[in-house]
């Protein structure tokens, strides 16, 4: 029986979600408009400098593929 009152309270939510207004939704519709981020990660091995690596090697290759987009 409680397994039955699970299944049917999902039922029940999904419907009730699906009749949601979309009147509050932020699509994106223009081109202008668009962003987008790009999260980069660095692992550096046991004994290397990680702040010395990413000013010294990254940080131009950052700069370049900016400059290519």
């Amino acid at each position: 029986m409680k397994r039955l009152t699970v299944i049917l309270a999902c039922v029940v939510f999904f419907a009730l979600g699906t009749l949601m207004p979309l009147a509050h939704t932020n699509a994106q519709t223009s081109q202008a408009n668009r962003m987008y981020f790009t999260v980069d990660y660095m692992k550096a091995k046991p004994g290397q400098n990680p702040e010395k690596m990413e000013h010294d090697l990254w940080k131009p290759v950052h700069a370049q593929m900016r400059k290519m987009a």
